[in-house]
């Protein structure tokens, strides 16, 4: 996709009873990093699909990493993907992968490559299907907007892998204060359930992650209800004061969005949101460094009823933000089926 302006895109997909959305990729790269890789991880598996984002034709290699282990577990190599074209790594039945162990994987290509893992449940989570983005380069920080125990039915897992070459000393700082830390090794991951990290029942915030012997870090989100709801984010590295959000909804063939803003600045600041085609904005309080506010579609004055539209998000200081869309009022909010979406906001 390409135009005479600069653009933004996020593709949702989905079938019957599941669906989830990814973000167009704007940076191309000649290696990636997927911190979430499964084969029947408590029932979850993934796969990974890659296009080759160069002019000729290149090779493409996966390689997959258990916890604690530098040295990657399987590796497989596919030769001449043409321009354009695209391979997918299917991690179901693998016989070098272990049942119920989660790992990460690091994505090589002999030229520039766009990538994204799906993720999706079998058995009592066949409903259930996730996506995201893998990551070109890390960071030492970085920001997760939306962590969720037992939020109107919503949990996380935050999923945070090294990308370095000795161990990363890891802390999580959570918007509320709590803090944890963790020690991950090299090409691993670490994967932390919500619930079980003592935070409130009830809770929405958010974490700040950050290695803190400068080792590279990516953070993927994964989102789930017990009504088989799921979806996943990327962490943010960085942000920005001006936050696109390409689509957003109020009561749109029943679905609707909210908009989670993480302050990532260096002092208090408040946020603002406006809409395509409609005048005027909706203001937040002041949100603390390190804080959450979350613009809710269904609640915005500005807002009628089958609004379906795009969204800018403003403040002094630099902020980060993820939109979650879901049939989230009765009666689909009490039906088994996945109709949870996430994205990452696109900073400007």
């Amino acid at each position: 996709m390409s135009c005479d302006q600069e653009v933004a895109a996020v593709v949702n997909f989905s079938d019957p009873d599941s669906g989830a959305s990814y973000s167009g990729v704007t940076e191309v790269a000649d290696t990636m990093y997927a911190p979430g890789i499964y084969d029947n991880y408590y029932n979850y598996y993934s796969n990974v699909v890659v296009q080759n984002a160069s002019g000729g034709t290149i090779d493409i290699t996966l390689e997959i990493y258990e916890p604690g282990n530098p040295t990657p577990v399987y590796t497989d190599t596919r030769t001449n993907v043409p321009a354009n074209g695209f391979v997918n790594f299917e991690q179901e039945g693998l016989t070098q992968l272990a049942d119920n162990q989660f790992y990460s994987a690091k994505i090589i290509g002999t030229g520039n490559i766009a990538a994204i893992v799906n993720i999706y449940g079998k058995g009592p989570y066949d409903d259930q299907l996730y996506s995201y983005n893998p990551f070109s380069s890390g960071s030492t920080v970085a920001y997760a907007p939306v962590i969720m125990n037992a939020y109107y039915g919503y949990n996380t897992a935050l999923v945070i892998q090294n990308m370095g070459t000795s161990d990363a000393q890891v802390t999580i700082t959570y918007s509320e204060g709590t803090v944890k830390n963790t020690t991950i090794a090299p090409g691993a991951a670490d994967s932390r359930y919500t619930p079980l990290e003592g935070l409130a029942t009830g809770l929405l915030t958010g974490a700040k992650i950050e290695c803190t012997n400068g080792q590279p870090i990516v953070v993927l989100v994964n989102e789930s209800t017990d009504k088989n709801r799921a979806a996943s984010y990327s962490g943010f590295a960085a942000g920005s004061t001006t936050v696109r959000a390409p689509i957003v909804m109020r009561r749109y063939y029943k679905y609707n969005t909210s908009i989670t803003c993480q302050n990532i600045g260096t002092a208090d600041a408040t946020m603002a949101i406006s809409y395509g085609g409609i005048a005027g904005t909706t203001t937040s309080p002041s949100v603390p460094m390190n804080g959450i506010y979350m613009f809710y579609q269904p609640t915005d004055p500005l807002l009628t009823d089958n609004f379906i539209g795009s969204a800018t998000i403003t403040s002094a200081e630099n902020i980060v933000c993820v939109v979650n869309e879901d049939m989230n009022e009765p009666p689909e909010r009490d039906q088994i089926m996945d109709q949870l979406y996430a994205y990452n906001g696109i900073g400007q």
